[in-house]
Order: structure tokens, then C-alpha cells, then sequence
């Protein structure tokens, strides 16, 4: 009877697995994703937290501290814990080729490229750098490689909803043509940034001064993402 008992429940599981048609590393993938956004929101609070305690001349900052602490520890061991497929990251000289020329009127002053890291991470990004009437564009294209759950960790932000407005500017999240993004502008400085995940791995950044964000977006627009996007495979040991 007793072996029964464990039996029923055994085949129950077995055909719920089979029906959810996800491999036990999609769905671990999957729970460190939700674990990541939850830390990031988690973080969230305890950052209006410690700012209402700062108002209050400290009142509660130790505690809202220690929440803090708990929720990037638990976002970091989440992270490493998505860091497991081996990756190769793309060649440099690859991701510099995807760098534009040009940027509106602004031309590239400079670029470079490099592939390095250490205790077993390897990372490659190259860089470019832009200028022109008076504006200046930093643009970045980042393979974290071996970094798997990188795009995991982006998620504590990426997929949190955020739209902020002040006086002198803004900052919010949201998606554009299926791609997560970041974006950031102050209207007094003429600076920002805007931050897009390409394929669920690589990053592509823009940092600007003296400009407005349409140029920024712009820059974006010049990177063939469609091709990035094709790469996101490249170096995967399956």
C-alpha cells in the first residue's frame, strides 16, 4: 500500500513535466529571471526607503540599509546561479564592424576593441567614440560571453516598469521593436543615456553630452541590430 501511496504522486509529477514541455534548465533559467526581477524591486523600495529616512535626518536608514543589503545579496546569488552555459564571446573585431561612421553630423573620433576578463569570465566590447557641433557620443557594444545570466542581471532594471519625470528631465524602461531598453535625460545638461539588450545578450549603450536624445536614438538605429540579434548564438557550447 505504502509504495502505492508514492507511486500516484510520482506518475502526477511526471505527467505534469512532460506537459509543461520545459527542460530543467529553461525552468531554473525562468525562476532566476523572477528571483532577479523580485531582488531588483525589492532594491527599488529600499532606495525610496533609505531617501524618506535621509528626509527624516536618518531615522530608519539602518534598517532600510540592511534591506538593501539582503536584496542585492540575494540578486547576486541569483545571478551566479544563471551563470552556466559555457559561451564564447563574439570577436571583437566583429562588434567594432558594427560601429556607424557617423552619428547625424557628429563623426567617429576614435574606436576600439577588446576581448579579455579573468577567473574563467571573458568578456569582449568595442567602442566608439563621437564628435561634433559642439555634442559628443560615447556608443558601446558589450558580449558578456561567458557572463550567461548576464542579460538576467539587466533584468533587475530592464524588466522593471519605471517612469520617472522632474523638472529638468526623466527616466523610464519600456520595450521598442521586441528589445528591452533603458532611458535617461536631463534637459538642463543635454546628457543622457539609453541602454538596449539585444537577443537576451549582448548590451548596446549610448552616452551622450550636448545633444538630444533623438540623436542618441539615432545612434542606436546605426547599429545593425538585426545582425547582433543573429550572432546571439555564436560560441554557445551546447
Amino acid at each position: 500500500m505504502q509504495s502505492r501511496i508514492l507511486i500516484v504522486p510520482f506518475v502526477a509529477v511526471m505527467l505534469l513535466a512532460a506537459g509543461c514541455g520545459k527542460s530543467a534548465d529553461e525552468q531554473a533559467k525562468e525562476d532566476a529571471t523572477k528571483k532577479l526581477s523580485d531582488a531588483g524591486k525589492q532594491m527599488e523600495q529600499a532606495a525610496k526607503d533609505m531617501e524618506d529616512a535621509a528626509k527624516k535626518g536618518g531615522q530608519g536608514m539602518a534598517d532600510a540599509m540592511a534591506k538593501m543589503g539582503m536584496a542585492v545579496g540575494g540578486a547576486v546569488g541569483e545571478a551566479a546561479k544563471s551563470v552556466g552555459t559555457a559561451v564564447e564571446p563574439v570577436d571583437f573585431r566583429e562588434l567594432k564592424a558594427l560601429l556607424p561612421e557617423s552619428i547625424g553630423t557628429m563623426k567617429r573620433s576614435s574606436a576600439e576593441g577588446e576581448k579579455g576578463g579573468g577567473f574563467g569570465i571573458v568578456v569582449s566590447h568595442a567602442e566608439g567614440r563621437y564628435r561634433g557641433d559642439g555634442g559628443s557620443v560615447d556608443l558601446k557594444i558589450t558580449d558578456p560571453g561567458t557572463l550567461s545570466g548576464f542579460a538576467a542581471m539587466a533584468a533587475m532594471w530592464m524588466n522593471m516598469d519605471l517612469d520617472k519625470e522632474t523638472d529638468t528631465g526623466y527616466e523610464k524602461t519600456g520595450t521598442a521593436n521586441g528589445r528591452r531598453f533603458h532611458e535617461k535625460y536631463d534637459k538642463n545638461s543635454k546628457s543622457g543615456e539609453y541602454t538596449v539588450i539585444v537577443g537576451n545578450r549582448f548590451m548596446v549603450e549610448i552616452n551622450g553630452n550636448g545633444i538630444d536624445m533623438p540623436t542618441m536614438k539615432k545612434a542606436i538605429d546605426q547599429v545593425n541590430l538585426a545582425k547582433l540579434e543573429s550572432m546571439k548564438d555564436v560560441g554557445v557550447r551546447k
